[in-house]
């Protein structure tokens, strides 16, 4: 039998679902099983390690990316909704089409490559035994397949308003004070290399060093901008989001800066600013405590 080539040639994912459990898999035994064994469709995982539920930082890795994928169909599900009547959507943009929750995962995406066309509330082309807690393998991997396949996009579902998708906040950089500031944590990797919500704009700002605070005998805790320290996500953590309990204090070997609570280190970038004579200060930066709330999605798309 010759091959054809399809529609979309490429399906992506990004999910919570980590590693175990089948899910990952579940998902691709879905998109293989509709297009078919002499499918020249292209999957590729692009990350399944968002941590549950994480909203905001599956929207921004699916963002980011864009810029290194050709056209194809994007399925991200962080889906902390799921079996609620949450809409489910396929918007197409920029010659994509991207598939998930409506809960503002994919509209960062959306505007990176010009923003949306078109949008419809999935209800076709789903698999007909739907369970009512996984949507990825049911609705979203389904519809993903059947669009690689040449199904468009009008036969999915019933159009919607694009302006009407729920859309996610932005994370800014907050001034708390003279050069002090607080930045969001979105994530820190494997590395130890820190993501902060904020644009390149206000990284490009930084000086050498940022102090992190004082040790308990007052001694200032300083960290190298742009190092990359032997962090764990969870450490970091614990010393960004919950800084009023994880106060700083010295490295015993010598890193940037470690916690109280858990030894690890900490590094934190500010606006560098300089003093009265001209000379130049070490800027301050503090974890966000508002963390808590940056999964909602707080405005609609305009």
């Amino acid at each position: 039998m010759s091959r054809v080539t399809p529609p979309y040639d490429l399906v992506t994912f990004v999910t919570d679902y980590g590693s175990k459990g089948g899910f990952v898999g579940a998902l691709h035994a879905v998109v293989d099983s509709i297009t078919g064994p002499s499918s020249l469709v292209r999957i590729i995982d692009l990350d399944h390690s968002i941590p549950p539920q994480d909203v905001l930082l599956g929207a921004l890795r699916m963002e980011r990316s864009m810029k290194y994928l050709r056209p194809g169909v994007h399925v991200g599900v962080v889906d902390p909704g799921v079996g609620t009547p949450r809409l489910g959507v396929a918007v197409e943009a920029g010659g994509r089409v991207f598939v998930g929750p409506d809960n503002g995962l994919l509209m960062f995406a959306v505007a990176a490559v010009g923003g949306a066309q078109r949008a419809v509330a999935i209800e076709a082309h789903v698999l007909a035994d739907r369970s009512k807690t996984f949507d990825g393998r049911d609705v979203f991997a389904p519809v993903a397949a059947h669009l690689a396949c040449g199904v468009d996009l009008l036969d999915l579902g019933p159009l919607v308003d694009a302006a009407s998708l729920v859309c996610l906040q932005r994370p800014v950089a907050r001034l708390l004070g003279d050069a002090l500031f607080e930045l969001l944590v979105v994530q820190v990797d494997t590395f130890g290399n820190v993501q902060f919500g904020t644009d390149r704009s206000l990284i490009g700002r930084l000086g050498d060093r940022v102090r992190l605070g004082r040790t308990n005998d007052g001694e200032d805790v300083l960290a190298q901008v742009g190092s990359t320290s032997q962090t764990s996500r969870s450490a970091l953590r614990c010393c960004s989001w919950t800084a009023t309990n994880a106060s700083p204090s010295r490295s015993t070997k010598g890193g940037p800066t470690s916690c109280s609570a858990c030894g690890r280190a900490t590094p934190l970038y500010a606006p560098q600013r300089r003093n009265r004579d001209g000379s130049a200060r070490t800027p301050t930066v503090r974890g966000s405590q508002a963390v808590k709330g940056h999964r909602r999605p707080v405005r609609r798309c305009r």
